[in-house]
């Protein structure tokens, strides 16, 4: 029965660590109603809508289309001053450099996107943060890493003595010398016990000795387990930090796509605000050069029946025009650097003058779109819907944390030792280990 004490202590020893899979009894109900509500919540707003109608948008007919569509004359209009008639590139005039022939960039919407994910300075930096958050994964689930120490400790002791008998004159000493190493490994279980097996071995030197011998050797080997049973058990106390963390780097994810979608949004608003500044200006273009001719045609007239006043007029009415045109140049100017702004491409600096030129225009089809479908898509992919969940998440783990710090403290420990003693070197004394005669217990 001798031989198998150290093999029950041991098997003991580990069967106690398997609490390491073990989770404290804390309610999770408040977790669960919140994510039950939000379902609830969805659910009675999808049903609300679901009874709705196929949404179908397109542009109100024109009473100017009317009137030429009933005199068969769009056509004509179409072709005098429709979008087709503005044929070429509208004149930009000068620029701040005082060149009048600016660099172009022809550009599609796509392309546009393209380069605005690529380059772009807040998309950069979003995608930093999930990498920076799967180290900090890494970091937390290190803890649980089991971990090597070793401690060495040397001590020398020379203690006077007072003479063994009356009468004589001569005090001694007591030389001691002693050479200690510690060794081992931990592991923090994810019970929130800890596992320890560790060895010690010791060179004792006694002048004068004892014992029979001046030096020996002395070895142990502890196993060890410390586990919590009220305070700090669980795997929902000792994970916490690893599952807050897989949640912050679940949330810069979502964070990279919302922005991601936020730059995608914003490209796109710009190529469209461009697209409108250059018709714009193609619009005051040919209001400004319609103007010069009745003014043009007024002036010769003078002479005839146009009054001096009329000629006036057209005079103003030719500076406003051209005040107009100035304006529209200088919205599209601003239009193409908010572009470049957002596409931060190399060949295309905000600080050079070089202009964008859009390559598509705006559809004019009617849309047709399902309302139910659209809000069903956005609550199962909006990166706000997520995160707040996430939150919710990060709350719930949080509270079950607290609550469990609220918990008396009572842990329970065990350990078994194996001692063994050597005479002539290090091996002799783990030799004396295999006999399992000196075995210490704690509890």
């Amino acid at each position: 029965m001798k031989q198998h004490r150290p093999y029950i202590a041991t098997g003991f020893l580990i069967s106690a660590a398997l609490l390491a899979g073990c989770t404290s009894p804390l309610s999770r109900s408040l977790e669960q109603e919140l994510r039950e509500q939000t379902l609830l919540s969805q659910k009675a707003y999808r049903d609300a809508i679901a009874a709705g109608p196929v949404i179908e948008l397109s542009r109100p007919d024109s009473q100017v289309e009317k009137f030429l569509n009933e005199r068969k004359m769009l056509a004509e209009a179409d072709r005098l001053g429709g979008p087709t008639s503005y044929a070429g590139e509208p004149i930009m005039g000068r620029d701040l450099l005082g060149d009048g022939n600016s660099r172009t960039v022809a550009m599609t919407l796509q392309r546009a996107i393209e380069l605005a994910v690529k380059n772009n300075l807040d998309v950069r930096v979003a995608q930093i943060i999930p990498a920076i958050s799967d180290t900090q994964v890494t970091q937390a689930e290190a803890v649980f890493d089991a971990t090597y120490f070793a401690n060495f400790n040397f001590q020398y002791q020379d203690t006077p003595q007072p003479p063994p008998a009356v009468g004589l004159d001569a005090f001694g000493s007591v030389q001691q010398k002693t050479m200690q190493l510690d060794t081992g490994i931990r592991k923090l279980l994810s019970s929130g016990g800890q596992l320890t097996v560790a060895t010690t071995v010791t060179r004792n030197e006694r002048d004068p000795s004892f014992f029979s011998v001046g030096s020996f050797y002395d070895a142990d080997v502890l196993v060890s387990l410390t586990q919590p049973l009220l305070r700090n058990f669980g795997s929902d106390v000792t994970r916490s930090q690893v599952l807050l963390a897989q949640s912050a780097r679940e949330g810069a994810v979502e964070d990279f796509r919302g922005q991601l979608l936020q730059i995608v949004a914003n490209t796109e608003q710009a190529y469209w605000q461009l697209v409108f500044s250059r018709q714009q200006l193609q619009v005051q273009t040919r209001l400004y050069n319609t103007t010069i001719a009745l003014r043009k045609v007024i002036e010769a007239r003078l002479i005839q029946d146009a009054r001096i006043d009329s000629y006036t007029d057209a005079l103003s009415r030719e500076e406003l025009r051209r005040a107009d045109l100035i304006r529209a140049r200088a919205a599209v100017r601003q239009a193409s650097d908010a572009l470049k702004q957002i596409i931060y491409s190399d060949d295309l600096p905000l600080s050079s003058e070089a202009l964008i030129i859009p390559l598509e225009t705006p559809p004019d089809l009617p849309m047709s779109f399902s309302l139910l479908d659209s809000v069903s898509t956005a609550l199962q992919k909006r990166p706000e819907l997520r995160r707040a969940l996430l939150q919710i998440k990060d709350s719930s783990i949080r509270e079950r944390v607290a609550d469990n710090q609220r918990l008396p403290v009572l842990d329970l420990t065990l350990g078994t030792r194996f001692n063994g003693v050597g005479l002539t070197s290090v091996g002799s004394s783990y030799d004396a280990l295999e006999d399992g005669d000196f075995i210490d217990y704690i509890a």
